[in-house]
């Protein structure tokens, strides 16, 4: 008996499939009642089996005892980053998850373009950022796996297409479990408002990745954003078209 090929899937867009929805949802002015999500995920390993993990060029600089909580830098960025933006009154969290096994990772199949892993702290500490609704009812489940699924995707949009706008994309061809795990996940957490993303919000989210980046790597985060600013960068992960390694 043959073996059944296996069946292909699409990842839309933050699980939008109508590119009206899509663009209502980017161009509506953002409210004023948002939290930052920041979901840093830390492997122990050097890469997941299901690939979810790169593996790094360990060029990182940061030290953990001396230099202190990497997620304190986090806050601290972001929150001078809002602080100066059109919505100071933003609410930040910060989410740590460690995976020790090297086996399995919850997140592994969100599919990812090489520069995603290349932009993964030495390649072992990967940084998604995105935004949710602040007033939230108990009731409703937490969006972060969702937000790191969509935005993830989202990104890798972005580096086929060269566009921000999610009109502007072109769905993902996956497998068929894949493509059920997004649905599943991501749901309607955008199209209910439950996870947010307006172009209100593109610049503050690209100026607080680079920013922590360059800290991360002990370069100044502003002369960094400069950089960036002047080289017309478009999505933080431009950046690392213009970002050199710290000298060993």
């Amino acid at each position: 008996m043959s073996r059944k090929p296996e069946t292909k899937g699409l990842l839309q867009p933050l699980n939008l499939a109508e590119l009206e929805e899509r663009g209502i949802m980017f161009n509506r002015h953002a409210s004023k009642n948002l939290t930052m999500l920041f979901y840093l995920i830390m492997y122990t390993q050097p890469c997941a089996s299901g690939g979810g993990s790169p593996i790094g060029r360990g060029d990182w600089d940061w030290d953990w005892e001396q230099d202190g909580n990497f997620a304190d830098v986090i806050r601290d960025i972001a929150k001078s980053c809002i602080a100066a933006s059109e919505f100071p009154n933003m609410d930040c969290e910060v989410i740590m998850h460690v995976e020790e096994d090297e086996g399995f990772a919850e997140l592994d199949w969100v599919p990812t373009d090489p520069i995603q892993s290349d932009w993964a702290l030495e390649g072992m500490h990967i940084l998604q950022l995105g935004f949710k609704e602040s007033q939230r009812w108990s009731i409703l489940p937490d969006p972060v796996n969702a937000i790191y699924a969509a935005m993830t995707t989202y990104d890798r949009m972005y580096l086929a297409s060269g566009k921000m706008d999610p009109m502007e994309h072109t769905p993902l061809t996956a497998s068929e479990r894949e493509s059920q795990a997004y649905r599943l996940i991501v749901n309607d957490v955008y199209r209910e408002g439950i996870a947010i993303w307006f172009r209100d919000l593109v610049n503050l989210r690209n100026e607080i990745m680079v920013k922590l980046r360059a800290k991360a790597y002990k370069l100044d985060p502003d002369a960094e954003w400069k950089k960036f600013c002047d080289a017309s960068g478009r999505h933080f992960l431009d950046y690392l078209r213009l970002w050199q390694p710290p000298e060993q």
